[in-house]
């Protein structure tokens, strides 16, 4: 028996606590009351039941991840190491892997349509696609006596190996030969020139609408001072195109069974075993660069991590003596930027307080020169009030003085009159 205090009750579960602290989720009963004490003979077997469900789905899960890790490296495509060009009159490119299962299968041109048509190429191996593409040749009647000339290239993309290039190639070439010299006894295709390309020649081939081979041959003729265009090799075979200069063979047998590379000049040469030693030793050189900036960048880091606050996160005495000095100058020179910002505040300030006493001074020149030119309409006005009462007092002399001589006339009228009646 077990026992149990509900603790809580949701639509379907109690919660019960257990005497042992345990917190177990059980079907709720109709019975069943917070609070209350309950018995319940499965608790164990609940939880164990909860726990071995659990484990069953995290179980399932990391099963189905396994399995989509699994799917995916097993039926994942794998990438293409390498592209085999073949030019005859159409001109045909296949992608391989590194196992030599064909992963691409491009017609370039328009004569090659009809041969790529119908072939099923992903994931089977060279030997397999080669053959159904040899009989639709042989068909076709491209491998006859006329066009016996074959120039097989390989580009590699991801470095293969000189060792599987060479065995790619060779099955190529075999297994034309196969096909010819069974379509006709009389017949046996020449593989004119079998080599190898960087994929720099490739990306300038898709630019152009060719073939690896033909791009290849257009720079070996110009090399070897041939003169064709490139609508000249898409609308002609390479065979025709040099015919007039001795065949295939006389124009680009010397570079049969070579591996090329593109020179400083952008010219195609074989290589050399000079360019492997002077490309491992740049190899070599490029390693210890990075291996000196990655040395560098970490005593860097840890310089800023021992030192933080070191200009050049130097640990050494003179490196700390230079901080130091650095520090010094630092501060000097916040120093004699605060001076200078206060000499600037102290003559903004002086020159303010100029402009304000010019100010002043200006204002005042301008009330004493108005206070001049009022004082001067005042004087002017009175000097002419002046002039007004002296004329008017002129005036008033005058009358008097005309009335003064009235009043003598008239004194003379009358001192004459008594005269008159003296006598």
């Amino acid at each position: 028996m077990n026992r149990g205090t509900v603790m809580a009750l949701e639509k379907r579960i109690a919660v019960l606590l257990t005497p042992d602290g345990r917190f177990v989720r059980v079907k709720r009963q109709p019975i069943h009351e917070v609070g209350e004490e309950t018995i319940v003979d499965d608790i164990g077997a609940r939880s164990a039941e909860r726990i071995r469900k659990r484990l069953l789905q995290a179980g399932a899960c990391a099963m189905a991840v396994l399995m989509i890790v699994f799917g995916f490296f097993l039926y994942r495509t794998p990438p293409v190491v390498a592209y085999v060009s073949m030019d005859i009159n159409p001109s045909i490119e296949l992608g391989l892997d590194a196992k030599q299962h064909v992963r691409e299968l491009r017609a370039v041109n328009e004569d090659a349509r009809a041969i790529v048509k119908g072939v099923r190429f992903k994931g089977r191996t060279l030997e397999e696609v080669m053959d159904e593409l040899a009989d639709h040749l042989t068909e076709g009647h491209y491998l006859s006596a006329d066009d016996s000339n074959v120039v097989i290239v390989s580009i590699p993309v991801r470095s293969p190996g000189a060792q599987w290039e060479d065995a790619v190639t060779g099955t190529v070439s075999r297994i034309l030969n196969k096909a010819a010299s069974e379509g006709a006894s009389d017949v046996t295709p020449q593989v004119t020139t079998t080599f190898t390309v960087p994929k720099q020649i490739r990306d300038d081939a898709n630019a152009n609408g060719i073939s690896s081979g033909q791009m290849a041959f257009w720079l070996i003729s110009k090399q070897e001072g041939h003169h064709v265009t490139l609508d000249a090799i898409k609308a002609n075979s390479l065979k025709v195109i040099a015919s007039e200069w001795g065949g295939l063979k006389q124009v680009i047998g010397g570079y049969e069974n070579k591996h090329l590379i593109v020179d400083d000049h952008g010219e195609l040469r074989p290589k050399s075993d000079d360019d492997d030693k002077n490309k491992g030793d740049k190899n070599k050189e490029d390693k210890n660069k990075d291996d000196k900036n990655k040395g560098d960048k970490k005593h860097d880091k840890t310089d800023k991590e021992t030192n933080p606050k070191g200009e050049n996160g130097k640990k050494s005495e003179d490196g700390s003596k230079n901080n130091g000095n650095m520090k010094g100058d630092g501060k000097k020179n916040n120093d004699k930027n605060r001076d200078k910002q206060s000499n600037d505040d102290k003559k903004n300030k002086d020159n303010d307080r100029d402009g304000k006493k010019k100010d002043n001074k200006d204002n005042k020149d301008k009330d004493e020169h108005r206070n001049s030119d009022r004082q001067g309409n005042d004087d002017h006005g009175k000097d002419k009030n002046d002039d007004d009462r002296h004329d008017g007092g002129n005036r008033d002399k005058n009358r008097n003085d005309n009335n003064n001589r009235d009043n003598n006339g008239h004194n003379r009228d009358d001192h004459r009159n008594e005269r008159d009646d003296r006598d």
